[in-house]
């Protein structure tokens, strides 16, 4: 084992010297040298503690940054505790919606309860309501937004409450929520009212609208005599209906778009 010494040199003249060497030469318990130890240390001076301070060459104190973490730890808990509705409250029968403005998770239990429901976009089944912060005043400014329980497609709406109150619902268009496709040619006889029926790739919730229209490569002038409509609309298909007025058969497609998840309200 090394045996630590207190070594002195001394002359003729009795001028005593001690032995001395670089830091880079002497080396600490964990491998690094005195000179890097040195160069670590951080001046007290450069010890912020507090969390407010700015200046990027400062270090935050140790009790501070428990401090920190504790925040960071307590503000993940509530996000968590928000989105699992924790302490969510039951909105009851022929609750109306205008009235729910405290921040907060509201749940309504079933389709039963949503159908009594006053200003309520939605009465398939069950939903959670949150009411949350927007921008400006924190008094006015607030959301309301209903997360439908159906699980397919996902169903949202929102509104947002102002100086006059609660404004209009509004659901965002979901890709599910949206088809579209066209046809292939359709013999059109002359003179004649052909109908053609168009099935969708899978079902909507609600009764979609739909839009179509007539396409065609033709330069004929005659295919300005079609005309169509759409009829018997569900949330599995519709027909449309060709009319020509010619005197000439043609064959055209049909291109088309239904989107649903329209604002219903009561």
């Amino acid at each position: 084992m090394a045996q630590l010494l207190n070594v002195q040199l001394q002359d003729a003249n009795g001028n005593i010297y001690y032995l001395q060497t670089s830091g880079d030469s002497v080396f600490l318990s964990d491998g690094t040298t005195v000179t890097v130890a040195l160069q670590n240390k951080i001046s007290t001076a450069n010890i912020d503690n507090n969390l407010l301070g700015t200046d990027p060459t400062h270090v935050l104190a140790s009790p501070q940054g428990k401090a920190l973490q504790s925040n960071i730890d307590a503000v993940s808990e509530n996000m968590l505790q928000y989105y699992s509705l924790n302490n969510a409250i039951a909105i009851p029968q022929n609750a109306d919606l205008n009235d729910y403005t405290e921040f907060g998770n509201y749940y309504c239990n079933d389709a039963s309860i949503a159908a009594t429901l006053e200003n309520c976009p939605y009465t398939v089944s069950g939903f959670v309501l949150h009411v949350e912060r927007t921008t400006g005043n924190t008094s006015y400014y607030k959301k309301q937004r209903i997360v439908a329980n159906y699980r397919n497609p996902p169903i949202e709406y929102w509104r947002v409450l102002n100086d006059n109150g609660y404004g209009e619902w509004h659901s965002p268009v979901f890709d599910n929520n949206i088809l579209s496709g066209s046809t292939p040619g359709i013999t059109c006889n002359a003179n004649s009212i052909t109908t053609y029926h168009i099935e969708f790739d899978k079902s909507f919730i609600y009764t979609p609208r739909v839009v179509a229209s007539i396409y065609s490569n033709s330069d004929m002038i005659k295919y300005s005599d079609l005309s169509i409509s759409v009829s018997n609309i569900s949330i599995s298909g519709f027909d449309v209906k060709i009319y020509n007025g010619s005197s000439t058969t043609f064959v055209p497609a049909i291109i088309w778009i239904a989107f649903a998840n329209v604002v219903i309200t009561n």
